[in-house]
């Protein structure tokens, strides 16, 4: 395996919900002509479907990183006053808190002017690549919010060509398609992974984190941490072999 300097290792999660007052006010176009009133109604339906999953008809409404033995957690709640308790910060829009977010990533990724970064920081997630930071990269490009400029991947390359980036996911698809093994949810992995009961341990999922990230924060963050520190665990593990016996008595 490459060496990853696991010393310097982030745990990233996302959590997104589906802007309904959007997607019934400026529905998705649909690319091509309907010839029925019927037709067009059964289309759209559709369309409204598969746009559900498009970052266009999403907000973000948490974004939480563990990092250097902290968890920090960032949550759009717009019905609540702004607000700063023990590493949880609450915005009352979107775009608040991917700035706040963005302000604590260019803290722990610094770069200079001309987008060198000054910091190895290794970044973990599960799907990281394709549910965590192009999430993060859409609604931030989409409010006119900066990134960091290296965590970004160059439009003349074909796949991902992010360096600091560590899906968690593949440990447990190693390396194969996800339309030829398909993933569980994380959680159903690092119960597995931990060798903990399901009843012991309350995982975040997001259904969980949706129903009560505004209305019982601690809870859902409480859950969310656990997550990221648990993933955190699997990776070390993972590149470590001395840790892979840890149950074995060996």
């Amino acid at each position: 395996m490459k060496k990853v300097n696991l010393n310097n290792l982030a745990v990233l999660d996302v959590t997104t919900d589906v802007n309904t007052f959007l997607l019934e006010s400026e529905p998705p176009e649909l690319p091509f002509d309907v010839a029925s009133d019927l037709s067009y109604g059964d289309m759209m339906s559709s369309a409204k479907s598969s746009a559900c999953s498009f970052d266009t008809y999403r907000e973000i409404v948490q974004i939480s990183m563990y990092y250097a033995g902290q968890c920090r957690n960032f949550i759009y709640c717009p019905s609540n006053t702004p607000s700063e308790v023990d590493g949880v910060s609450s915005y009352d829009t979107e775009r608040a808190l991917l700035a706040g977010f963005t302000d604590y990533l260019f803290s722990v990724y610094p770069e200079t002017e001309s987008g060198t970064p000054m910091s190895d920081v290794v970044f973990a997630g599960w799907k990281i690549y394709s549910d965590v930071w192009p999430v993060i990269v859409n609604r931030a490009f989409s409010h006119g919010i900066d990134v960091p400029r290296s965590l970004l991947t160059d439009l003349t390359a074909r796949f991902c060509t992010i360096e600091p980036f560590l899906d968690v996911s593949t440990i447990y698809t190693q390396g194969i398609l996800a339309n030829l093994r398909k993933l569980p949810h994380p959680s159903e992995a690092l119960w597995m992974w931990n060798g903990t009961e399901r009843k012991s341990v309350r995982f975040a999922t997001p259904g969980r984190i949706r129903d009560y990230i505004c209305t019982d924060t601690q809870k859902a963050v409480e859950s969310i941490n656990l997550m990221l520190i648990s993933m955190h665990e699997a990776v070390q593990r993972y590149y470590n072999v001395d840790k892979w016996r840890r149950n074995k008595g060996v």
